[in-house]
């Protein structure tokens, strides 16, 4: 086994370099010299080999043996602490996806929504909205994403007027698709949530059996995005951005996701009820 972290250790420094050939043929305008062409086909000969050697000796292992030790705990390479692999904890937003109420959140460096939204609509350069950018490069063509501090504000606030998140099960996702069980109630003739039914018996008569049935769902990750304009007149009436768009913003979240919830098609959007 200790042959095989060895390899893991290899296999990864030599994905570090091949991805910073990449990066440094990005830079200068985004094709290879002949020069990096060779030196990266030689490093992912190299990663292929190791895969095959690490194939080769999981097979030499003995998995027929009674386990006698305790494993040890498995440590992911990058500690992640976002979505837990469970139902969210909540439905507020570092419920769902931090599976903490109190982890604490980035503002990326503003010390306010009002003076993020100022800044934006200054249209000054600040390495502040660099980092918010939704398109890497770009900023302009994808719009500046709301710092999570304030994002979560906007998601918490929406919430507390929602019709469906209030009222849903609420699963946390690590990746872009998670399946789920849940009862199969399609059929509520006779019974509910798949084989739950009720029956008023009188003294010393017996219920009758029921056999739930259960399915799987398959869950995939959609993304919601709202977008708004602010008038340099409104903004010289003496409104501040906050006070002007997070109302309206937090109306609007809820609206979209209960509409999408409700008749979603499904196309780039949830499924509806």
């Amino acid at each position: 086994m200790r042959f095989i972290a060895d390899l893991v250790h290899e296999k990864k420094q030599l994905v570090e370099k091949a991805e910073a050939i990449l990066n440094e043929a990005e830079k200068a305008g985004g094709s290879l010299t002949k020069e990096q062409e060779r030196q990266f086909n030689r490093y992912t000969d190299k990663i292929k080999s190791i895969n095959e050697s690490i194939d080769e000796e999981l097979l030499n292992i003995r998995t027929s043996e009674p386990i006698l030790n305790m494993p040890q705990k498995a440590v992911s390479p990058v500690e992640e602490t976002k979505t837990p692999v469970t139902k969210a904890i909540s439905k507020s937003f570092r419920g769902m996806f931090y599976g903490n109420e109190t982890v604490k959140l980035s503002n990326n460096g503003f010390h306010s929504m009002d003076e993020f939204l100022r800044t934006l609509h200054s249209g000054r350069a600040d390495n502040r909205l660099i980092n918010a950018s939704m398109v890497e490069g770009i900023p302009e063509f994808g719009g500046y994403s709301v710092p999570e501090e304030y994002g979560a504000f906007l998601m918490d606030k929406s919430l507390e007027n929602e019709i469906i998140r209030p009222r849903a099960t609420v699963w946390a996702m690590g990746s872009e698709t998670k399946k789920v069980p849940a009862f199969d109630g399609a059929d509520r003739t006779n019974h509910l949530f798949g084989g739950i039914s009720g029956e008023w018996l009188e003294e010393g008569q017996t219920g009758t059996r029921k056999t739930a049935k259960l399915r799987l769902i398959q869950l995939k990750a959609k993304k919601l995005a709202c977008f708004s304009q602010a008038s340099n007149e409104l903004i010289a009436d003496g409104m501040s951005f906050e006070e002007m768009l997070a109302g309206a913003l937090i109306k609007g979240l809820g609206w979209y996701m209960d509409y999408a919830f409700i008749n979603g098609t499904s196309e780039g959007q949830p499924l509806g009820i």
